[in-house]
């Protein structure tokens, strides 16, 4: 229990510092749950020996990873043209029975089709096929050279029913399909040769497990006897996103994108974290409540869909709009934490500081990000704590940010069960705003 004690400390001091520790080391990490699928297009003009090194890499970071049948679950798919070889996320639950059969893959021949092995890769994540939808689900690919046919759409269709695709380029590999691949520069990894594999071994590894640090570090803790909390498998989360006029068609792409890859870091899910989001300019305009959906691939699939209009910068009313976004009929629920992240890249029109004072008293912490070079004391009134607000130069700029927002919102804590006397005011609440 002592041991247990001083993790939970270490992780309030210094959580990215420690972060390969929790996943490694902790009996907490060995209970998350999540579907790995290596897919990989590497074929016989390469020599045996790169080959090897290839399947030295999966192995490695197999062997890396708990698994079992309520723990990770690995895959493998070898793709060519003409042929694939599966290894499905149910065949095999021991270190030992994968690096077998990895062992005995063969290297395959003919082009690189790249698009349609993810389309075919896309049905091996179902649960028909051995995969588990409502866990965490990544696919890693690695390739060696440039794809012979479309990969964005097959791409962008396996991103959106949730799972998180990470690219690996050697040698040929061209580096602005594996960017459409991933569609985050953060997941994408070169390695100038097979050998350099060993480099990204780690890296690959620390990149998936900060996916999962909030899993990881939410069931170490309330496993254990410390009193800080940190219950963010169970989050309340609306988002507030500006389309006026100053951001621009190309702007608003890069920060729907953001918006969606943030998403994925979450366990989205009715039971875990829920997700509602709002859009403003002149007016607010509602997208969907916090009940609305209850699959993370509903959840990023309505992101990528949302429109952009124009129009001038009211946040003070899309404050005042958002507060019936927390409210129990439409899906706020007591006990877990209740968070707004407001994206935005300009000074407001009206007021916003009374407006987000009566949002906050319905224990909402809010996230102000700002983009651009403009007066953010209004901002700073929005998040009332200088370290929910965050400012960057451009909207290429929302990248370096994603992790330490996502850490920043795993901090906050969830407002206490209501009393019958707190309860009553929030009925109340739900009255008027109804």
């Amino acid at each position: 229990e002592s041991l247990k004690g001083f993790v939970s400390w270490l992780i309030y001091k210094k959580r990215e510092n420690i972060l390969r520790f929790l996943c490694s080391v902790s009996a907490a990490c060995e209970d998350v749950q999540t579907d790995i699928i290596f897919l990989t297009s590497i074929f016989e003009r390469i020599p045996a020996k790169e080959y090897q090194t290839m399947k030295d890499f999966m192995k490695s970071v197999i062997h890396k990873s708990t698994i079992g049948r309520n723990k990770v679950h690995f895959g493998v798919m070898q793709f060519s043209n003409d042929q694939q070889r599966v290894l499905p996320l149910n065949r095999h639950y021991s270190k030992e029975d994968m690096s077998k059969a990895i062992d005995e893959m063969q290297q395959v021949n003919k082009s690189t089709h790249t698009g349609k092995a993810i389309t075919e890769a896309t049905k091996y994540f179902e649960a028909i096929q051995g995969g588990r939808p409502d866990l965490r689900q990544s696919l890693i690919v690695i390739t060696d050279g440039k794809a012979e046919d479309y990969i964005v759409r097959p791409a962008a269709a396996l991103r959106a029913k949730g799972v998180v695709i990470y690219a690996i380029g050697v040698l040929d590999a061209n580096p602005a399909q594996l960017l459409e691949i991933t569609n985050s520069p953060d997941s994408v990894f070169n390695a100038r040769n097979f050998d350099a594999l060993k480099d990204l071994e780690n890296r690959v590894i620390l990149k998936h497990r900060r996916q999962i640090i909030c899993t990881c570090a939410s069931y170490f803790i309330l496993h254990s006897h410390s009193t800080w909390d940190f219950k963010k498998e169970k989050a309340d989360l609306v988002f507030l996103l500006d389309m006026s006029g100053s951001i621009g068609v190309e702007n608003y792409a890069i920060m729907i994108n953001f918006t969606a890859e943030l998403l994925k870091s979450f366990k989205v899910s009715n039971k875990f974290v829920r997700v509602g989001l709002a859009q403003f300019s002149d007016t607010p305009a509602h997208e969907f409540f916090l009940n609305d959906y209850s699959k993370e691939e509903e959840v990023v699939s309505h992101v990528l869909r949302l429109k952009y209009s124009g129009g001038n910068t009211y946040i003070g009313k899309a404050l005042d709009h958002i507060k019936n976004y927390f409210k129990s009929s439409t899906g706020s629920r007591y006990g877990v934490s209740k968070n707004l992240v407001l994206i935005t890249d300009g000074d407001s029109y009206d007021d916003v500081e009374d407006v987000a004072e009566r949002v906050r008293a319905l224990g909402v912490e809010m996230f102000a990000i700002g983009i651009g070079n403009f007066h953010s004391l209004k901002l700073l009134q929005i998040a009332g704590d200088p370290q929910r607000l965050f400012n960057v130069r451009s909207f290429s700029d929302l990248e370096n940010i994603k992790n330490k927002l996502f850490e920043t919102i795993c901090k906050s804590k969830p407002i206490p069960e209501p009393t019958s006397k707190h309860n009553s005011i929030f009925r109340l609440h739900d009255i008027q705003s109804g």
